[in-house]
């Protein structure tokens, strides 16, 4: 727990949050630390503590980002990661599109918003240390205004276990959409700071093959 608070970052988050908490679970080769608040139950943070040199090998808090951080993680964003090849086949003409990025600072993750008309493109980007990641691209959709087999995955997606009820205790949240493979779909449901419910669905099939709360 001290190597996890000892980061700097990790330690100034925290000195913000008096009431803070920590739980260390090991596992092979590394422990994981989660920081919470013991009155809130808020989520602050996570390290991840290596056993064999007693290093910190990735850590996070749910701080918001200076000024000067998210300038530097859109830039980076900007520079490399709307110009990646999966992107420009999916956008065509990249000029016709306008752009916005946020942070969900509950998981660390970068968002950039794509919009032409009616249509909302969402990609998710995962970043660390000038590397990024990206997973799928999202429709971003309503009951309304999804296509037949995006509404077949959304409707199963919530029949998953917690799903209903998790959704139940917000009222802002977003359905993204991603086909995969074949009819294998991903179904996100988002609030502006975070990612509540992850599901991958079959739809012909009708088997839910991973359901995760929070990012994946």
């Amino acid at each position: 727990m001290s190597l996890a608070t000892s980061v700097i970052e990790v330690s100034e988050w925290l000195a913000q949050h008096p009431d803070w908490q920590g739980a260390a679970f090991r596992h092979d080769g590394y422990y994981a630390v989660n920081f919470s608040g013991s009155e809130s139950g808020e989520y602050l943070g996570r390290a991840r503590v290596v056993i064999a040199d007693d290093t910190v090998n990735d850590y996070f808090v749910t701080r918001d980002l200076k000024p000067d951080e998210f300038a530097a993680g859109s830039s980076l964003n900007d520079r490399n990661v709307i110009r990646e090849a999966i992107i420009a086949a999916r956008l065509c003409d990249l000029a016709a599109w306008e752009t916005e990025t946020t942070y969900r600072r509950m998981e660390g993750i970068w968002e950039i918003r794509f919009r032409q008309g009616d249509e909302t493109l969402v990609v998710p980007v995962d970043s660390w240390e000038e590397r990024y990641f990206i997973d799928d691209i999202y429709d971003v959709v309503t009951p309304e205004t999804a296509d037949s087999e995006q509404l077949a995955a959304i409707t199963l997606a919530r029949t998953a276990n917690g799903v209903e009820e998790g959704l139940a205790s917000w009222d802002d949240w977003q359905i993204y959409v991603a086909q995969q493979e074949g009819n294998v779909y991903a179904v996100s449901f988002v609030v502006p700071e975070r990612e509540l419910f992850y599901a991958r669905v079959n739809i012909d099939s009708g088997d839910i093959l991973d359901i995760v709360p929070g990012f994946r």
